[in-house]
């Protein structure tokens, strides 16, 4: 799981590339997961990603490692790495939500804050961010 910041305000279009090249890549390696991104209505801010990666150790690791080098993102922090038995999104080679950071629940306000941003990890709280996906993995697959 890693955070980063946008480089330039992606269009919906950057954003639907991106989604459709992800999904692409990570049929062919076995890769799930979620991407998440957090715009801003503020000019100066360009918005945040978020994005759990799921797969074989080593997969990941060379997927994550070309993510880290995209232009269309800087600050990179990888916020945890660990071993798991069942994915969390296993029916989602890359789900994808956009959402506006005053529509964050307010538990997640201070997360995504870019004055803390990329500061929070060392707060102790980097499995909010994971909590949420899950929440929204769970409400789209009772909306199906």
């Amino acid at each position: 799981m890693y955070m980063s910041k946008a480089t330039h305000k992606p269009t919906q279009q950057h954003l639907d590339d991106i989604l459709k090249i992800s999904v692409d890549n990570n049929k062919q390696k076995n890769i799930t997961g979620m991407l998440l991104y957090v715009s801003e209505k503020n000019e100066t801010q360009n918005g945040r990603f978020i994005q759990v990666l799921e797969g074989e150790e080593k997969v990941v690791r060379e997927s994550f490692e070309k993510i880290r080098m995209d232009v269309r993102h800087t600050s990179v922090v990888e916020l945890f790495t660990y071993s798991i038995n069942d994915r969390n999104f296993p029916d989602w080679s890359m789900g994808y939500k956009r959402i506006e950071s005053e529509d964050l629940p307010a538990d997640l306000k201070e997360w995504f804050d870019p004055d803390n941003f990329p500061n929070n990890k060392a707060k102790g709280i980097i499995n909010v961010p994971l909590t949420y996906l899950k929440s929204f993995n769970q409400l789209y697959k009772q909306l199906k």
